[in-house]
């Protein structure tokens, strides 16, 4: 984890990579993207469309909560080795972002599946050793501009028959 003055904070990139992960495994090669070119591979259109906010996605804590001794074999060119890494790791943190989706290019249908498998994939390291699983507890569509317009207008015009409902 990186940390300053606000406490251990996870960056939006990683979290952003995520979602480029998962969006992959579970749509590539899919149609029906509204302006995605074909020729584009899901990772690179997600890399390019989809941006999550704040750049310090803070945990709410101020260190982590314990240290995790990891031993790793490896083979190379040089025979097999060994190797001891320690991995933070912070327990029941609640993190709260924006994700900003250009165009809305990712279906909303498609959404709570990127989320479940995003939760079973985890974040940060060891993921392939089953840590960094998490739970979504809330997870909402905020309206485009163009949708909020719509309705921006929509209530304009319903506030002018009003009033001209008002002055007859």
């Amino acid at each position: 984890f990186k940390y300053d003055e606000g406490g251990l904070y996870y960056e939006s990139r990683c979290l952003k990579a995520a979602f480029k992960e998962c969006a992959h495994i579970l749509f590539a090669g899919k149609g029906g993207i509204p302006g995605l070119d074909k020729r584009k591979g899901m990772k690179n259109a997600v890399a390019e469309r989809v941006f999550v906010r704040p750049d310090k996605i803070y945990l709410g804590i101020d260190k982590p909560s314990d240290l995790h001794l990891f031993v790793g074999h490896t083979s190379g060119p040089r025979g097999p080795a060994s190797n001891l890494t320690y991995y933070e790791f912070v327990e029941r943190a609640t993190i709260d972002f924006d994700v900003m989706v250009m165009n809305d290019f990712i279906p909303e249908e498609w959404w709570g599946q990127i989320w479940a498998l995003a939760e079973e994939n985890g974040l940060g390291a060891l993921r392939s050793q089953g840590h960094g699983t998490f739970g979504v507890e809330i997870w909402k569509t905020i309206p485009t501009a163009s949708v909020l317009k719509e309705i921006t207008d929509e209530i304009a015009k319903a506030d002018a028959k009003e009033l001209a409902r008002a002055s007859v």
